[in-house]
């Protein structure tokens, strides 16, 4: 157990103790994408089995059960991923509203200039409606 943890701790202290880890937004989200994987792995392939099958039980009848464990977990990440991406990362697209007359090039991802101008698109028809 104690290699076990001292090799998970030294591997998880690497982007902090590097400086190229740290100003690298490549690696940082090679990591991020990792640790992602491991979280949606932990929740899909050990809890929601268990969970499913003890909403079974619980409720007696499993050829007439509603999905909900199923719908909570849809909801869920739904919402978690609506409130990092739309009020994290959102700000971010507006911070460089004057750079585009400047001849801004969205960082050379059209997918991305797309995005931000459907977003800025939705934003502008919700504050009208509003």
């Amino acid at each position: 157990m104690v290699v076990a943890f001292l090799e998970g701790f030294i591997s998880g202290m690497i982007p902090t103790w590097s400086e190229s880890c740290r100003k690298s937004p490549k690696i940082l989200g090679i990591a991020n994408a990792f640790a992602g994987g491991v979280f949606l792995a932990i929740a899909f392939m050990h809890i929601t089995p268990e969970m499913i099958e003890l909403w079974a039980s619980i409720q007696g009848n499993p050829t007439k059960l509603f999905p909900l464990p199923e719908l909570l977990i849809f909801s869920g990440y739904t919402f978690i991923l609506m409130i990092d991406k739309v009020l994290f990362d959102s700000h971010a697209l507006f911070d460089h509203d004057h750079d585009d007359e400047e001849g801004h090039d969205h960082g050379n991802d059209p997918a991305e200039a797309k995005f931000e101008n459907n977003l800025k698109a939705s934003m502008a028809k919700a504050t009208a409606l509003a």
